[in-house]
């Protein structure tokens, strides 16, 4: 079997799939879930949890109430968030990464990155 590459996205539809079950089980629409079907789900919150962990979720731009999902991140593409020309939609830079941390970054937006990340130094409070 091919290995599945599931997303933040497939794991919430999963999640719903589950309580919607749960909900005709109650109403006894449906028999109790199986043996199989609470091992898969246990491994579906144990990936869930260890996206968390890590800080795997996926990152979204341009997300607002008439587009709640937003755009995908593109792994190519700078991860910095940029407005467009008139200042009310927020998407991912188009330029390719390689700098800053984690080389994440366009050259230009890695030296924002950088600049932001630093120690303001004694005397000085981030507000």
């Amino acid at each position: 079997m091919k290995d599945l590459n599931l997303n933040k996205e497939d794991i919430l539809n999963i999640s719903k799939w589950i309580t919607a079950t749960s909900i005709m089980i109650e109403a006894k629409l449906r028999t109790d879930f199986s043996q199989s079907e609470r091992d898969t789900w246990e491994k579906i919150q144990q990936m869930e949890h260890s996206m968390e962990k890590y800080n795997m979720k996926e990152r979204r731009y341009d997300q607002w109430a008439g587009n709640e999902r937003g755009i995908s991140e593109n792994k190519t593409r700078c991860i910095a968030e940029v407005t467009d020309e008139t200042g009310w939609h927020r998407y991912q830079c188009n330029r390719k990464r390689g700098y800053g941390p984690n080389g994440e970054y366009c050259k230009q937006h890695a030296k924002i990155a950088e600049r932001d990340s630093r120690d303001l130094g004694p005397g000085f409070k981030e507000e």
